[in-house]
């Protein structure tokens, strides 16, 4: 997609949508009617339990945007207003308020003096903008009783504010990051970047969104916007001309032209070898070129995204604060057993973490690790209730109890999802398996489970490991970065060889490492180098009067042999 397109965009490529500004023109009254008669029907009739409270906040704007970091009285404190705060200004905070920390830097005094300014006024929350670059610390927050949220730096607070402001409101719908019902704004960009009106169908060609700036509509067209779905002549045709079968098979845009409409490119909306819908777009007076199939494309791309969110995330408030609970908790944020009783989190008996990441050289498209993580959560929804999924960059945590998901179910779990990955996305994925812990030490099962996943995507484990599986390796992988912390401990002996094989053309380290390599065996070691046992032993003398290397200490050998394993010498 064009950058222009990329900036007016914003939720559909992943970044916060600030606004969409949109020039309609002349002529475009018809279509922003039918739009607000769409948009009604979803904001009408809403449950009437407005979110008010702090874990539904979070909930309803995005875990992404706005996360707990400590919440001494749990997430179901009542929420009223939010207000800014304005230390040179006389801002009244009251019980219930949610406190917007604007310039507050969370390391300074005025963040101290504003927290306990707020819990004198029995306000529900402070948000304070998340520290680039720093990790929480939670000590001294739980001193004043009150909850402690962060916000993205990617969202800016005017709209912080008012996606807060709709979340505590009656009958209201945040248009937030991670909300699913931006397809008119996908709509709106795509007629904007392509010159033609856009519409966008979901699988049964039912319309979803749709755009047209005051560019000319066909009959076909108006039809499929009044009645909400394609006319069924329409639809017929495009099954007897073969159209929907080249579309269910094609990855790219392709060109129609239905009888008495004007043509058209077509794109499906897909995630693997599944159809999420469709995006059109009219040609009008100039044809369409390759670049508008590669910008269709994207937009398809964009929308299968948005799609599937809806479809991950929809409108279960509960299981986002779980979500976001299950964040903080992997984060490191120690959570009090309070908050996860309103969140909701299973913390009866202990619990297995599960995690899941692409293997060594793979790509994927984000609409691509939505689906993944759709796919763990729908699989470990099937083994219980109280599974709980997380997606952190391209790794996907599951946290389900121990009761239901014993070590034998998780790798079941693990091959389906697997090969369900390789069938349904052509994509290699690998499965780390957790032991069983209690919600205090999920922060350091994910980490161990991280090492097992950086081993085995590197191709140096199997595809399904436990934590025990490749105890020895996740050893050293500490113990390497121990090292790189470290690095004095890297000085000794091996400096010299290495600077003597670079200058000299000798193959001391090679020597060394096939020598431990052969558990010491001399004659072992001589077949792995392919040299005779004399050479061998020559060239063990020879490092020990270089260096002074004792091989028959076994302390030294020990260090030497860590050293080159590590791979702290080249």
């Amino acid at each position: 997609m064009t950058v222009a397109m990329e900036q007016h965009l914003g939720v559909a490529t992943g970044r916060p949508r600030l606004a969409v500004l949109v020039d309609r023109g002349d002529g475009g009254e018809g279509d922003v009617a039918g739009r607000d008669a769409h948009e009604s029907r979803h904001r009408t009739g809403n449950d009437p339990t407005a979110p008010g409270t702090l874990g539904e906040i979070v909930a309803t704007v995005g875990s992404q945007v706005l996360e707990v970091v400590t919440a001494p009285r749990g997430v179901s404190v009542p929420a009223a207003r939010t207000v800014i705060w304005d230390p040179d200004g006389e801002v009244e905070i009251g019980p219930g308020d949610v406190v917007l920390a604007v310039g507050v830097c969370p390391t300074s005094p005025a963040f101290v003096d504003l927290l306990d300014r707020s819990a004198r006024c029995d306000a529900a929350a402070v948000v304070v903008r998340n520290p680039a670059g720093q990790t929480w610390e939670r000590h001294g927050f739980l001193h004043w009783n009150i909850a402690v949220l962060s916000a993205s730096r990617s969202v800016t607070w005017d709209w912080l504010h008012d996606a807060m402001r709709t979340a505590t409101s009656p009958h209201a719908e945040v248009d937030g990051p991670e909300n699913a019902g931006d397809l008119f704004a996908l709509a709106d960009a795509a007629t904007m970047s392509l010159g033609g009106p856009v519409e966008i169908d979901d699988r049964g060609l039912r319309v979803l969104a749709f755009a047209s700036l005051g560019h000319e509509l066909d009959e076909l067209r108006t039809s499929s916007i009044l009645n909400r779905e394609t006319p069924s002549a329409a639809v017929e045709w495009l099954r007897s001309s073969g159209v929907m079968r080249q579309l269910r098979e094609s990855r790219h845009p392709i060109r129609v032209s239905p009888p008495g409409a004007k043509p058209r490119l077509v794109a499906p909306i897909r995630v693997g070898v599944e159809i999420l819908g469709y995006v059109w777009v009219i040609e009008n007076d100039e044809p369409f070129g390759k670049e508008h199939e590669a910008e269709l494309a994207g937009i398809a791309r964009a929308a299968a995204g948005i799609l599937l969110r809806q479809r991950v995330y929809g409108t279960d408030v509960d299981a986002r604060v779980r979500e976001s609970f299950l964040r903080a908790v992997l984060d490191g944020r120690e959570a009090p057993e309070g908050m996860a009783a309103a969140s909701g989190f299973d913390t009866a008996g202990p619990v297995r973490l599960v995690s899941c990441t692409l293997a060594a050289g793979e790509t994927a498209e984000p609409a691509d690790l939505l689906y993944l993580r759709n796919m763990v959560g729908l699989r470990g929804a099937a083994l219980t209730t109280g599974a709980t999924v997380i997606a952190i960059g391209t790794r996907i945590h599951l946290v389900a109890p121990c009761r239901d998901v014993s070590v034998a179910a998780a790798k079941r779990l693990a091959h389906d999802l697997i090969t369900r990955a390789a069938n349904q996305l052509h994509l290699d994925v690998v499965v780390a398996v957790g032991e069983d812990v209690d919600l205090a030490g999920l922060p350091t099962s994910r980490h161990a489970l991280d090492r097992v996943l950086d081993l085995t995507a590197a191709g140096q484990g199997p595809p399904i490991a436990t934590e025990s599986d490749l105890q020895s390796h996740t050893v050293l992988a500490e113990l390497r970065e121990v090292l790189h912390q470290r690095p004095h401990l890297m000085r000794g002996r091996l400096s010299m060889l290495a600077e003597s094989d670079r200058t000299q053309n000798t193959e001391y380290i090679a020597t060394l490492r096939a020598y431990f390599e052969a558990s010491c065996d001399r004659a072992r070691a001589a077949q792995l180098l392919f040299v005779h046992r004399n050479t061998l032993r020559y060239r063990l003398c020879r490092i020990q009067d270089m260096c002074g290397l004792d091989l028959e200490d076994p302390v030294e050998r020990l260090v030497t042999e860590l050293q080159l394993r590590l791979g702290m010498t080249a």
